[in-house]
């Protein structure tokens, strides 16, 4: 809710179909309750019990607000959670705090194709910066490392328009402007679209949400759920940092 009230109709409540999908797949516990499993000073290791990211990121984010308080900052790394939603829900927490807030997500199922490929490898792995501005609005920044997030595919379909070429790839990794193609073949561009304008640049960058979201904590990361028994055993271990 907090998100289709910003606008960000791509990670509102029009998530909450598939979230429940999921729960009834077997794949989110509702009732889940995140464990600290390591906790070092500024540093802190959180574990969702695959539970919804919503509520592990929020308790992983307050964990965060309260060591950057004691220790001038605080990092804390997600393993073992779920979709999340919008990034800017957790970099946001830290403004009443005069503080900057740093969050980023990858997600089991990858969706970003490498420049000059057309298998995916990363999610959309998506990261925002929030930044207090005293009586000025605050700076906010969350953006997909991908040209375009995945919601918007999804509401491009709802509405049977096409989306902008260069967005997304169809089967055989050429560009497509159709939004059930693209969202069937789950091939989307790296920011930047094309070599030419920089798409090496996009999926650097999702390699580094990668590396900090999952290599770090010991989550999911690239096309890891796909090539092992994840799925039969029904654990996303989704990260974030």
């Amino acid at each position: 809710v907090q998100t289709d009230l910003r606008g960000v109709a791509s990670h509102g409540i029009g998530m909450l179909p598939k979230y429940v999908e999921w729960i009834r797949a077997g794949f989110i516990d509702p009732a889940a309750e995140p464990v600290v499993v390591r906790d070092e000073m500024a540093t802190a290791l959180v574990d969702g019990q695959r539970g919804l990211g919503h509520w592990t990121s929020t308790k992983a984010m307050a964990l965060a607000i309260e060591k950057a308080k004691t220790f001038g900052a605080g990092f804390v790394a997600v393993r073992n959670s779920n979709h999340f939603g919008a990034c800017a829900c957790y970099s946001m927490m830290a403004l009443p705090h005069q503080l900057i807030g740093i969050a980023m997500t990858n997600s089991f199922v990858p969706a970003m194709v490498p420049t000059f490929g057309r298998k995916a490898m990363f999610s959309t792995n998506p990261l925002s910066v929030a930044v207090p501005a005293g009586a000025e609005a605050p700076f906010v920044l969350d953006m997909a490392t991908t040209t375009v997030a995945l919601g918007k595919l999804t509401i491009a379909s709802r509405w049977g328009t096409p989306v902008p070429e260069g967005w997304a790839l169809d089967e055989q990794g050429h560009p497509t402007r159709d939004p059930d193609v693209a969202l069937k073949n789950r091939l989307l561009t790296p920011l930047g679209g094309t070599r030419e304008l920089g798409s090496h640049k996009g999926y650097g960058l999702g390699a580094v949400v990668d590396i900090l979201s999952g290599v770090l904590p010991g989550a999911v990361y690239g096309d890891l759920f796909l090539r092992t028994d994840m799925a039969e055993r029904r654990h996303t271990n989704v990260g974030h940092f």
